[in-house]
């Protein structure tokens, strides 16, 4: 648990016609067999941690991301998309005398990306969305059962939504859908002294 954490963002019609439209960021925990991040990595539990927001920005990505350090403790890596959250995108107008890739000075980190480095959590971005299978098979999962879930429930707000998320839909996922880890070694690390709450 902990060597790698899968990182994403679903919009879709979680609420259907019931309320303005959601995006569902959500974390899947892996382990990769080797103990470094690869695109074929062996579920380590698929534990998912997740919330919904109104906006798929920066400010909320950082809550579920402090609120899963807080919860278990700083993953050795997330493996996200290379979204504008998570890096800089250098805008230059295309020139043939422009500086090659390799050889240009470093872009200075987004928000997310200079919080990962003071947590000292590795990023890691995904070429194709298919190399985040995991997060992205759960998303096809949810959109099926939590959706019907939200229904029944009757949600909707975006508390109502949350609160199905986190007391039903989180709690069966993790009881129902997780494996077994074949270590039992946790690479969660704690917080210290030094990480700013």
């Amino acid at each position: 648990m902990g060597e790698l954490v899968q990182w994403d963002t679903s919009e879709h019609a979680w609420l259907e016609e019931r309320s303005p439209k959601l995006y569902l960021i959500s974390m899947i925990a892996k382990q990769s067999p080797t103990g470094r991040p690869e695109t074929m990595i062996d579920d380590a539990s698929s534990r998912m941690h997740a919330r919904f927001v109104l906006h798929d920005s920066t400010e909320e990505n950082m809550r579920l991301l402090w609120s899963y350090v807080d919860r278990y403790g700083r993953p050795v890596s997330y493996y996200t998309d290379k979204a504008s959250l998570f890096q800089t995108a250098l805008k230059v107008a295309w020139d043939s005398k422009a500086v090659p890739r390799d050889e240009r000075e470093p872009m200075p980190p987004t928000q997310i990306g200079r919080a990962l480095q003071e947590l000292d959590i590795v990023w890691i971005a995904a070429h194709l969305p298919q190399a985040k299978g995991r997060v992205e098979r759960s998303f096809q999962t949810a959109q099926d059962r939590l959706v019907k879930g939200l229904r029944v429930a009757g949600a909707k707000t975006l508390e109502e939504a949350n609160q199905y998320l986190k007391t039903e839909f989180i709690p069966w996922w993790n009881r129902t859908l997780t494996v077994v880890p074949a270590s039992a070694d946790d690479a969660h690390r704690s917080l210290g002294p030094r990480h700013n709450r």
